[in-house]
């Protein structure tokens, strides 16, 4: 049975898991030449993420509603294009792959 104390000196390299929020990873960049937007923020490899808009902080609207996490990367970048006027984004984990499906919790 494993319950979770720890005797040894460790040191925390990432905290994440269910509980984890995505954050912004830098501020969202437009690109001149195409007039997109490029998202990043923190993801888990294997989540999945809603990304939605607005452009007056009332109603959300999507943009894609199952964005894989890159693999082998801390983030995540999505391309969209851009608005005319301010808009906002958002990003929500929707999912989270089993990593250890024999795994029993004993």
């Amino acid at each position: 049975m494993i319950d979770g104390n720890i005797t040894e000196a460790v040191t925390t390299w990432l905290t994440a898991g269910p509980a984890a929020v995505a954050t912004w990873a830098h501020a969202p960049t437009l690109s001149p030449e195409s007039g997109n937007i490029t998202l990043t923020w923190n993801s888990l490899e294997g989540t999945t993420y809603k990304i939605e808009a607005t452009d007056a902080l009332g109603t959300w609207s999507p943009l894609v509603t199952s964005q894989p996490a890159a693999a082998n990367s801390s983030t995540t970048a999505f391309t969209t294009p851009s608005s005319p006027g301010r808009r906002f984004y958002q990003v929500k984990r929707t999912g989270n792959a089993p990593f250890d499906p024999a795994y029993t919790g004993q």
